[in-house]
């Protein structure tokens, strides 16, 4: 899993948009758990967010996406996240090439 880095001026935040793929190794990122909705059968990440309004806001689905800050974890739907945040860079693929080896 590689999170990448978001900005909403003035909080940067790691960020990750949870797939069915990546939904186990999401949730192991932001200590949460993977529980089934007991209505509709879809999994979903049950999130100790900050200040969470309402219980829904602390169950990632597939689609939103799990920011992560200094405060805490946020979930945001897919459509909020792309309203207020900007991507400033792939931090994943910049640590590995600074750590990669020097070419002769």
């Amino acid at each position: 899993m590689m999170t990448q880095t978001y900005q909403r001026k003035p909080l940067t935040v790691e960020a990750v948009q949870i797939t069915e793929e990546n939904l186990y190794e999401v949730a192991k990122w932001c200590e949460g758990d993977v529980r089934t909705h007991n209505i509709t059968g879809k999994k979903f990440i049950q999130v100790d967010v900050l200040h969470p309004k309402d219980p829904k806001q602390t169950r990632a689905s597939v689609g939103n996406w799990i920011l992560k800050s200094e405060q805490g974890f946020k979930i945001f739907s897919d459509s909020a996240f792309k309203s207020g945040w900007e991507r400033i860079g792939n931090v994943g693929e910049a640590l590995k090439s600074a750590f990669a080896p020097a070419e002769a």
